[in-house]
């Protein structure tokens, strides 16, 4: 099972141009170290989305996930100290 946000931001940077190889390395990201974010941008291992590609992917390309849960996204983005 993958978290949302390896989903998110895999599909976000697969339509910014990343290789399908890396994104599926993203996909199994296990460590909340690899990823950083900033008031620019979104980083993981070296590759980074900025503010507009990540606009762009949320307006029309990846604009919604599901969840059998509210309350664990929620609770995974405070663990991860993102909210």
């Amino acid at each position: 099972m993958h978290g949302f946000l390896n989903v998110f931001l895999a599909a976000a940077f697969l339509r910014a141009g990343m290789d399908a190889a890396s994104a599926l390395e993203l996909l199994k990201e296990q460590t909340a170290q690899a990823f950083h974010f900033d008031s620019e941008s979104a980083i993981w291992r070296g590759y980074r989305l900025t503010l507009r590609e990540i606009a762009a992917a949320r307006q029309g390309f990846s604009i919604s996930f599901g969840s059998c849960s509210f309350k664990e996204p929620i609770d995974d983005l405070r663990s991860l100290g993102l909210l």
